[in-house]
């Protein structure tokens, strides 16, 4: 007869192929990517019972996305890696969202106030409020999906097998990567400006070990720079979006970031590299950071 580790070993080899950091990787994409696809089948069923531009339809399809994007990865973490969802625990959220929110925002308006002192950045006039909804309903639940791929799966996961600087490195280059798919963006600027954006976010995590804070900074710098500013760009098509402020960018491309936009410029990188030494420097001062092999719960406060 066999032995009870004859019965076992199967069980345990099959569990341990699936903590494996990139199959771990794989599978919570392959969640995530159920729940968008389960998001957009809702959000066609509600266009067939709301006006599909309207502020009602928007903040449904916002809604529905949300809650699925979530479902989608707390499935996963309950599921395959059969923990509490940690980093999306709604204790201390609402500071934390709050402070991210200040933070990009603030962001975003230093860096247009800036550009209107030096004559860059011009407002002629102002458009409807309605113009928010648009907006946000681009920008929230991308900033959640976003921050759960590349902060909750990808930089998680990576950093407790390699460590905090191996994993800040594939997360950026990765973010970087895929915002070249973006219509206006260059390969030169998306690797100034979207990298350190990278980083920032990165930073904004390992400040807290939890998802909020990068998921305000994320959403609100978008938003920002799209609803209230006007100076965005839609990514599937490339052409300028409007905002509350009818503002537009003129003069060197290295202040204005030219085709690409005020997230491509080099004033932008500069701003947000401040912002990134600033985070990082705290986040090691409180020992966040790890080395390869630590696990979670050791060398962090």
């Amino acid at each position: 007869m066999k032995s009870q580790a004859e019965y076992l070993r199967p069980r345990t080899s099959g569990r341990r192929f699936m903590q494996l950091p990139l199959v771990r990787i794989v599978i919570a994409f392959l969640f995530m990517g159920a729940g968008i696809l389960l998001a957009q089948a809702f959000i066609l069923i509600l266009r067939t019972a709301l006006p599909p531009a309207s502020p009602v339809f928007d903040l449904a399809a916002i809604a529905v996305s949300l809650v699925f994007i979530y479902l989608a990865y707390s499935l996963y973490v309950g599921l395959i890696e059969r923990r509490p969802l940690s980093e999306l625990a709604p204790d201390g959220a609402a500071g934390e969202l709050g402070s991210g929110m200040l933070l990009g925002g603030g962001l975003m308006a230093l860096i247009i106030g800036l550009l209107w002192l030096l004559g860059n950045y011009h407002v002629d006039g102002t458009n409807s409020l309605l113009v928010i909804f648009p907006a946000l309903t681009a920008n929230v639940p991308s900033g959640l999906l976003q921050e759960i791929l590349f902060r909750g799966i990808i930089f998680r996961i990576t950093e407790d097998a390699l460590g905090t600087l191996w994993a800040l490195l594939i997360s950026v280059i990765l973010f970087a990567a895929i915002h070249l798919f973006t219509a206006p963006a260059s390969i030169l600027s998306t690797f100034s400006s979207t990298a350190v954006a990278g980083v920032l976010l990165a930073a904004a995590y390992l400040l807290t070990r939890r998802l909020w804070l990068a998921i305000g900074l994320h959403v609100t710098w978008d938003f920002a720079s799209d609803g209230i500013f006007g100076v965005g760009f839609s990514e599937s098509t490339g052409q300028p979006l409007q905002g509350l402020l009818r503002g537009g960018l003129s003069g060197s491309n290295l202040l204005t970031g030219g085709a690409g936009g005020v997230e491509s410029a080099l004033l932008t990188a500069l701003v947000i590299a401040a912002a990134c030494v600033f985070l990082i420097w705290i986040s090691m001062e409180k020992g966040r950071w790890r080395k390869r092999g630590k696990k979670r719960g050791q060398g962090s406060a």
